[in-house]
C-alpha cells in the first residue's frame, strides 16, 4: 500500500532576490534531529537518487506554505517553480507571485522566522525504505531509497528534522516507533541501484538575472 509522507529540514543555502527564492527541500544523507532519534529509537536519512524517478512521474508539483494545498505559492506546471535533484539534495527555485500570501512568506524568510523547507512523497513502505542496524552502536537507520511521486515542496516554520515531540502529531508527518518497524514487513537492507552523479555543469535556472516578465 502506498502512503504519503512529509519531511522538512532547516533552510539550506536559501536565497531571496526580489521575488525569486532558492533553497533545498531535502538534503541527502543528513540524519534527523537527536530529539526524533530519542523519541522513535532510530535515525532516518534520504538516499541520493530518491527524487529522480518521482520527478519523472509527477507532471505538476506545487510549492506550498506549510504543506497546505490551500496555501499555494506556485507550481512547476506554470513554469514558476523548477525542481531538480543535484549532488546535495532536492534543489527548488521559484518565482513567487505578487499576492498577500507570497508577500507574507517572503517577509518571514527574510526575517528568519521561517526556518525550514520540506517535501511530500508517495512511497511504498515495503519497497522504498531499508532498515539497517549498526553492529557497533546497535542504532538502527531507516533510509528512504525510493519515491513513487513527489507530492509537493513546501516552506515551513517548523522543520521536521529539528522537530519537537509535538511535531510528531503534525498533519502528514509520519515517524513510527522502532518496534513498529521491526514488527512490520519492512524489508531489511537492500541497497538501491546506484545512479551516476548529476551533471553539475548543467546551467541552473537560478542566476543573477531573474527571468524577465512577459510583456504580453
Amino acid at each position: 500500500m502506498l502512503k504519503t509522507e512529509h519531511r522538512s529540514v532547516d533552510l539550506v543555502d536559501a536565497e531571496v532576490k526580489g521575488r525569486m527564492f532558492r533553497g533545498y527541500a531535502a538534503v541527502f544523507n543528513t540524519p534527523w534531529s537527536e530529539r526524533l532519534t530519542e523519541v522513535t529509537g532510530y535515525v532516518e536519512k534520504v538516499k541520493p537518487g530518491v527524487f529522480r524517478k518521482a520527478l519523472g512521474q509527477t507532471e505538476d508539483v506545487p510549492l506550498l506554505w506549510q504543506h497546505d494545498r490551500n496555501q499555494l505559492l506556485a507550481t512547476t506546471g506554470s513554469g514558476d517553480v523548477k525542481i531538480r535533484e543535484d549532488g546535495k539534495g532536492l534543489l527548488t527555485e521559484a518565482k513567487l507571485p505578487s499576492n498577500h500570501l507570497a508577500d507574507y512568506v517572503l517577509s518571514l524568510v527574510e526575517s528568519r522566522n521561517v526556518r525550514g523547507m520540506g517535501y511530500g512523497i508517495e512511497l511504498d513502505p515495503r519497497r522504498d525504505v531499508m532498515l539497517q542496524r549498526d553492529a557497533g552502536s546497535g542504532v538502527y537507520t531507516k533510509t528512504v531509497i525510493g519515491a513513487r511521486r513527489l507530492v509537493d515542496v513546501s516552506l515551513t516554520w517548523e522543520p521536521a528534522y529539528t522537530a519537537t515531540t509535538a511535531e510528531l502529531r503534525s498533519t502528514g508527518f509520519v515517524a513510527v516507533p522502532l518496534q513498529e518497524l521491526l514488527d512490520g514487513e519492512e524489508p531489511q537492507a537492500q541497497d538501491a541501484v546506484e545512479e551516476p552523479p548529476p551533471d553539475e555543469s548543467e546551467d541552473a535556472w537560478w542566476g543573477d538575472d531573474p527571468p524577465k516578465e512577459s510583456s504580453e
